[in-house]
Formats: C-alpha cells, sequence, structure tokens
C-alpha cells in the first residue's frame, strides 16, 4: 500500500505545484533586483554619456571663446601698432603755425614742404602752406564763401574734420557766368572761428578740379593734424 501511495501521480503533481509555489517569490524577487540593477546601469550610462556630450559642448564653447578673444586681442594689437605708426610718422613732421596774436593755429607738415610766414604793412599775417602740387594760405579770407544774393551756392567738400572744412563753392555772376570759391574754414568746440580767419586756395586750375586722390592723400594727413588754441 504504501509503495501504491508514493507511486500515485496526482499526488506527485500536487507535491511539485506546492514546491514551485513556495519558489516563485524567490524567482520573482530575483528578477526584480536584475531589473532594478539594469535600470541603475541604464541611467549611469545616460549620465555619463550626458556628462561627456556636455562636456565636449563646453570645451567646444571655451575654444571658440579663446579663438574669438585671440583675433579681437590681434586686431587690437594691430590697430594699436597702426595709430603708433601714425603718431612716429607725424613725430617726423615739422611744425608750421599760423598765430594772430589771438588765436594760433597749428599744422604739422612733411620734409617737402614749405611754411611760410609773411607780414604785410598794417601787420596782417598770414602762413602758407606749400608743396610742389598744392599750396593754400592761412589768414585773413578775401571772399567770403556765397556770392549769390540769396546766399545759396552749390558747395563740393573737399575736406572735412572737427577742426577744418574745405570746399569749392560755385558762385554765378550777374551775367549767368558761374565762378568757383576755394575756402576753407576753421572751427573750435563746433564753432567757426570769426574774425575771417580761414583759407585761401592759391593754386589756380583747382576752381576748375576737385582734388585728384594723390593730392588727397598728402594733404589729409597735414589737416588731421591741425590744432586751435585761443590765446589768453
Amino acid at each position: 500500500m504504501e509503495e501504491f501511495k508514493s507511486g500515485n501521480p496526482l499526488k506527485r503533481d500536487l507535491n511539485a505545484q506546492e514546491n514551485e509555489q513556495q519558489l516563485t517569490p524567490a524567482v520573482s524577487k530575483q528578477r526584480g533586483v536584475k531589473l532594478v540593477f539594469i535600470m541603475v546601469i541604464i541611467l549611469v550610462l545616460l549620465t555619463l554619456c550626458g556628462g561627456v556630450f556636455g562636456g565636449i559642448l563646453l570645451l567646444n564653447k571655451s575654444n571658440r571663446d579663446k579663438n574669438k578673444l585671440g583675433e579681437e586681442k590681434v586686431e587690437q594689437e594691430k590697430q594699436e601698432n597702426e595709430e603708433a605708426e601714425d603718431i612716429d610718422e607725424l613725430d617726423d613732421l615739422g611744425m608750421c603755425v599760423y598765430d594772430n596774436g589771438n588765436i594760433e593755429i597749428t599744422f604739422k607738415v612733411p620734409e617737402n614742404w614749405d611754411c611760410i610766414q609773411e607780414e604785410d604793412e598794417i601787420g596782417l599775417r598770414t602762413t602758407g602752406l606749400k608743396s610742389d602740387n598744392i599750396e593754400f594760405w592761412v589768414g585773413f579770407t578775401f571772399e567770403e564763401g556765397c556770392q549769390n544774393e540769396a546766399g545759396e551756392c552749390e558747395m563740393e567738400a573737399l575736406y572735412e574734420s572737427d577742426a577744418v572744412k574745405l570746399y569749392r563753392i560755385f558762385n554765378v555772376n550777374p551775367d549767368g557766368t558761374k565762378y568757383v570759391i576755394t575756402q576753407g574754414y576753421f572751427y573750435k568746440d563746433g564753432e567757426m572761428i570769426q574774425g575771417g580767419i580761414g583759407i585761401n586756395w592759391i593754386s589756380p586750375d583747382l576752381q576748375n578740379r576737385s582734388l585728384t586722390k594723390a593730392e588727397q592723400d598728402e594733404l589729409y594727413p597735414i589737416l588731421d593734424s591741425v590744432k586751435i588754441t585761443y590765446i589768453p
């Protein structure tokens, strides 16, 4: 009878089911641990990838910023060197001064220019600046700007800065013929210097044409150097 009971298939299946039910929570627990472990690894990998990617972006940004700063520094040094060269060039130039006792106007002119000081019988002072190509005089302006009765004339700006303005002024005679006055004016603190002090161009052909590029390159640095001082 014992052999029959122990060999009963139904009883063996029930025992197997009981054993499986006892093992199932342990297996489920192990699976859960593995799942959590896998999720932790995935999160760690994602974090590492994000950190690496972010580091690459920061490194690229840092390199771009460094390159930009380097370019700005190079450009600044270039400008400083150019300014230093301009200063050195001006320092090699001589001084030409117009002085009427009330105001002093200084120019820096190259060696190939002449600075001519003149004073007539009534003490009218003029200062001439002359090269092989250009000549003008600083002092009393014998003809003042627009001569039209309406006071309106066409003007061509030859040069303009805070201190000096040069023009070709196109006037019309009563008979309708046109003529040109080449005139220059000085300014101090935004105000035109009074007393008829200006620039008269002597070069006669300048009335019939504008300045050439070569004349501009020769003249403009001199006008850029103008300094105006009132004498107390």
